[in-house]
């Protein structure tokens, strides 16, 4: 059967209903949320057993839903033992010809890996999971946590972004995105500690053959513990079996070895070895204790860079000698300045500052902290002197407008240098580290393709 549109109708001859209409999307749009802005229909944390949906568009089998305001939805009181996973949902209803977001309750389960419950999707009904929400035992206490919620609108299996003729999302918003992944992650990871994983260090080394039909490898790593660390063994990308395709030759003085089977014959053949070497459990709590804090640390430098580029040109214009510019002369008076409060002559601050300007014939109502160290020193005093020889150099006016232009473009300089600083360490202390989780053969089992990790190595319990 063939059917178009649209036309208009002659004598009652061109009649359409809603689908007709709505079908003219089915082409363009795919389902999912509208990822503009970047917290669109996003579930949080709001107190005790409350979460919120922000507000936001969706679009489901071409039907569309607009959330205009934060809805308040309210989980059932947890189990006094289990652990349960309710999921948030966006509902289409074809019977009712209704669209809603509503919760949709698991099952308590004795395993903390038990899926949330699976999304309907008939004739009937339709759904799209916004996020699933861990419900412990103890979260009629302390409530609902940010960390207990699972983010599911980025999966296209579960929701997906609209996308088609979509082509830009807000990055404004874009980092609360990679900070809540962060928190999945860490969250993840941290549940899984006991009584079911451990986390390890990982370390590789290689070598080379030099000699026809080589059998003894050394390991060449002084790290490997034989008695504590996993060693896994690679020839030309290909795993060997332990006890069967070598064995391990321990040496008192720390140079231990490996023994093949079969020898290799060509010379230039590589063997990889991977260490996965266990971390006590105060070292893990460390480390968790490091990344959590280099996390808050990075939102700092974000909100940080944020309130700066949103600032209305806030800085203290330190022409202190009150003769219309800001030049060395500035710099030369802070330094001098500084010079004596070292000496004990003044305290650096601004009671310091006010008596050596009077006792100088300076302007005592501007105290030239520039960088907002709270001291007035050298570094106020190089910063001026910089600006000055950008003067010069006229890449900025010397005023008001272009001392905050400066200033602006230097505090976003810093920010922006401690924010990589500082994100290039947690991807350091992050790659580091493989979380292990042991499950059973039928827990396992019960995991999807989707819900596999890919940082985390499984170990099938015997």
């Amino acid at each position: 059967m063939i059917t178009y549109g649209f036309f208009d109708s002659v004598d009652g001859d061109r009649k359409y209903n809603a689908d007709d209409i709505s079908n003219f999307f089915l082409k363009l749009i795919s389902d999912g949320v509208f990822a503009t802005p970047a917290d669109s229909m996003q579930v949080q944390e709001v107190s005790g057993m409350t979460v919120k949906v922000s507000a936001g568009w969706g679009f489901i089998k071409c039907k569309w839903i607009n959330n205009d305001s934060d809805l308040y939805l309210t989980l059932d009181e947890p189990d006094i033992i289990l652990d349960r996973k309710d999921r948030i949902v966006m509902r289409l209803n074809r019977d009712t010809r209704l669209i809603e977001i509503a919760i949709k309750k698991g099952i308590p389960a004795e395993s903390a890996y038990t899926a949330p419950p699976e999304l309907q999707r008939d004739e009937s009904i339709w759904e799209l999971s916004l996020a699933y929400i861990n419900v412990e035992p103890d979260a009629k206490n302390r409530g609902i946590r940010q960390m207990d919620i699972s983010d599911e609108r980025p999966y296209e299996h579960l929701c997906g972004w609209v996308t088609g003729r979509i082509q830009e999302i807000d990055t404004t918003n874009l980092f609360a995105q990679y900070d809540n992944a962060f928190w999945s992650f860490f969250h993840a990871i941290k549940e899984t500690f006991v009584p079911n994983a451990t986390l390890v260090r990982q370390l590789s080394t290689s070598y080379i053959t030099t000699a026809e039909e080589e059998t003894t490898i050394p390991i060449k790593n002084e790290e490997y513990n034989p008695y504590l660390d996993t060693l896994n063994v690679y020839i030309n990308g290909m795993k060997l079996i332990p006890d069967i395709d070598f064995t391990i030759n321990i040496s008192k003085d720390g140079f231990h070895s490996i023994t093949l089977v079969k020898e290799l014959d060509v010379i230039g053949t590589p063997v990889e070895f991977e260490i996965l070497k266990s971390i006590y459990a105060e070292d893990v709590e460390t480390t968790l204790t490091e990344l959590a804090r280099l996390q808050r640390k990075i939102s700092e430098l974000e909100e940080k860079k944020l309130d700066e580029s949103d600032a209305f040109l806030p800085y203290t214009y330190p022409d202190i000698n009150g003769d219309g510019f800001i030049d060395t002369a500035d710099a030369i008076l802070i330094s001098r300045f500084s010079s004596d409060s070292g000496s004990g002559s003044y305290t650096n601050d601004k009671k310091g500052w006010t008596k050596f300007a009077e006792e100088n014939g300076l302007n005592a109502n501007i105290f030239p902290d520039v960088n907002d160290d709270g001291f007035v020193d050298a570094e106020d005093a190089t910063l001026i002197s910089r600006f000055s020889s950008e003067v010069g150099a006229g890449n900025y006016t010397d005023d008001k407008n272009g001392w905050n232009t400066y200033m602006l473009k230097n505090k976003l300089s810093n920010l922006q240098e401690a924010l990589e600083k500082v994100s290039t360490r947690l991807a350091d202390l992050e790659k580091q580290f493989v979380p292990i989780v042991a499950l059973t053969q039928e827990e396992y089992d019960t995991l999807e393709d989707e819900e596999k990790d890919e940082k985390i190595l499984y170990i099938i319990k015997t």
